[in-house]
């Protein structure tokens, strides 16, 4: 499994240093969650963010557009360079649409499900995939307990096969990664668990908790 860490959690007033560590402790990929404040109460990042992330690292940067109608930033946030995107299925645009954007722009074409979307929902879609975001969260804050019962979709996404990848999103600690691995998810979206709780090295932290993500402990 892969670790991408969600910017989210991170010290937002020392983004590049943060993103730094991250990178000498060995993370695989760097998470932007972008926020519209309809699509969920929230309001996080834009496209901006995005450019400035992708300047300062050569680490992977998925986007993960949680708003309502995502077809305004694709173009944005693609040209700076992003390996994916995702959108959500329940997103209020023309959903074929919005991911023939993403293809056509360059970039890895992700669909996010909700934890109440089930995979029969998006199975037409599939052959347009390379990334679907299994939700272990409602989408919008960190922080949040996983729902186990989104676990299953991760088996059901394994047995489309295809080299279609599989990416959890929320929830992710020591204590349920074990149950993540066993269902063999490809890569983990994690924020508060690899940004809370640092020992006296934030660097060492970061490397304790990333070999217990990637080991399953």
């Amino acid at each position: 499994m892969k670790v991408y860490a969600s910017l989210l959690a991170c010290d937002l007033l020392n983004v590049e240093a943060e993103i730094h560590a991250l990178e000498e402790a060995g993370v695989d990929g760097l998470h932007i969650d972008i926020m519209d404040g309809r699509f969920v109460p929230n309001i996080a990042f834009g496209p901006d963010f995005v450019r400035h992330v992708c300047r300062v690292t050569k680490l992977p940067v998925s986007v993960h557009l949680m708003v309502r109608e995502p077809s305004s930033l694709i173009g944005m946030v693609t040209c700076c360079g992003v390996e994916s995107v995702a959108v959500h299925y329940e997103i209020d645009e023309s959903l074929p649409a919005v991911l023939d954007m993403i293809k056509c722009a360059g970039a890895g074409v992700g669909l996010a499900l909700n934890p109440s979307t089930e995979v029969s929902k998006i199975e037409s879609y599939v052959e347009e995939l390379d990334l679907v975001v299994v939700m272990g969260v409602e989408p919008g804050f960190g922080g949040q307990t996983m729902d186990y019962g989104v676990l299953h979709k991760i088996d059901s996404l394994k047995q489309i096969g295809g080299g279609l990848l599989v990416a959890i999103d929320g929830g992710i600690n020591d204590n349920t990664v074990g149950l993540v691995k066993q269902k063999e998810a490809d890569i983990l979206m994690v924020g508060s668990y690899l940004f809370s709780g640092y020992s006296e090295s934030k660097l060492d932290s970061l490397r304790e908790k990333i070999k217990i993500l990637c080991g399953g402990a």
